[in-house]
């Protein structure tokens, strides 16, 4: 293959990550509400997204352990395929599936997500290996979803040509954006004899693991931020609307802007600023969120806690690259593929915990809501600490 021929196929896979995107950010935005519109309560939502995050992590780990590259192509083709039939009876049976046949095609739905955002890198690595085609991959998908969500949020509850566009024509839109992109993912040719095939050494990996106390740490880290974080904001949509009484329009630009907000001041501060010292990091940016969830949990007021979202949402995005990148470059290089792919089970798995205590906390309210978001950040600030001066005794030794 020709490097003009790789460079097409590439840009095709990118145009398949962009209507991805856009079937995610319109789907994912209003799934919440649709399911809660079949008449399903709150805490049933939270466990379908809880099990589906956390099957999830099956499949990505048949990704990076089972299946070879040479079968990713077909394998992002056969999820993405599942994921439109899931799509499709949904639609087409909307308002008449039981709440069992829901649950069921949704927590498909999630996990089939979860394994074409897992297998799109790989893919790309079969064509040709570049760090450039990572970040645009990374960045097609985010304004892609963004994108999704904003279209999404100005059509909500609009009539256009006789078109009513609620939460179905949304899902029916997905559709057929996701329908294009199994279309285009079908034209990216693949040079089998170009693809290396790598012995799995998963044993060794584990092995190797076991004597990384820093990096075992790092985990449990990454388990306790996706849990604290998951226990406040993954079911935001429906605290919005169903607790704070927005209009879906208001909720959905809210959670729009806040995103756009919290990544460009994170993109801002990795150019201009990083704290001397990673402690400082922790006590900034996960140390201010306990106070935060602390003095809304006590003044127990709907206008504090849209503050706490707002500052929260801010306060995510920052220094990651010394909370993260700092510990994933420990890893040794022959074992990093590995070592990505277990960090992504170890974060679904806790936002899958995260969900699930959502759900069980919603009938309580928000100053519950806020209590556990801060004991488990208290938690999570403990756990940094400890990794970090893990961490500075390795450097130390070496």
């Amino acid at each position: 293959m020709t490097e003009v021929e790789k460079k097409k196929n590439i840009q095709k896979i990118l145009w398949v990550v962009l209507f991805h995107g856009l079937s995610v950010g319109l789907w994912g935005t209003f799934k919440l509400l649709w399911i809660e519109s079949n008449h399903i309560d709150t805490t049933t939502i939270s466990r379908m997204i809880s099990l589906g995050s956390l099957l999830s992590c099956i499949g990505i780990w048949m990704i990076s352990m089972k299946i070879s590259r040479s079968k990713i192509k077909k394998l992002t083709l056969i999820s993405m395929f599942v994921k439109f039939l899931c799509l499709f009876v949904l639609f087409l049976e909307n308002q008449h599936l039981t709440e069992k046949m829901i649950a069921f095609f949704i927590i498909v739905d999630i996990m089939m997500d979860a394994m074409i955002t897992a297998s799109i890198y790989p893919l790309m690595t079969c064509i040709k290996k570049d760090d450039k085609d990572f970040g645009k991959k990374n960045v097609i998908r985010y304004i892609a979803e963004d994108l999704g969500i904003f279209i999404g949020g100005i059509l909500v509850g609009r009539t256009i040509l006789s078109l009513p566009f609620h939460y179905n024509t949304f899902l029916c839109m997905s559709i057929f954006l996701l329908i294009g992109s199994i279309l285009l993912l079908l034209q990216v040719q693949i040079s089998q004899n170009e693809i290396e095939e790598k012995v799995k050494t998963t044993k060794q990996f584990l092995s190797y693991l076991k004597k990384q106390s820093v990096l075992k740490s790092y985990l449990g880290c990454c388990f306790l931020s996706y849990l604290s974080w998951s226990i406040v904001f993954d079911l935001q949509i429906l605290i919005l609307t169903k607790l704070l009484s927005f209009s879906v329009t208001t909720a959905t630009f809210f959670d729009l802007f806040t995103n756009l907000a919290a990544d460009g001041l994170g993109l801002l501060l990795l150019k201009c600023y990083t704290p001397k010292k990673e402690k400082n990091g922790i006590l900034f940016k996960y140390g201010l969120r306990v106070i935060i969830y602390s003095v809304v949990f006590f003044l127990n007021r709907n206008s504090f806690f849209l503050v706490a979202l707002i500052l929260v949402d801010l306060l995510s995005a920052l220094f990651e690259d010394q909370m993260d990148g700092s510990y994933v470059n420990l890893v040794e290089d022959r074992y990093q593929l590995m070592f990505s792919n277990l960090t992504d089970i170890t974060n679904r798995f806790g936002t899958a915990v995260g969900v699930f205590f959502a759900g069980i906390l919603f009938p309580y309210g928000l100053k519950i809501i806020m209590l556990a978001g801060a004991i488990t950040t208290l938690g999570l600030v403990i756990l940094r600490f400890r990794t970090y001066h893990l961490k500075e005794k390795k450097q130390a030794l070496n």
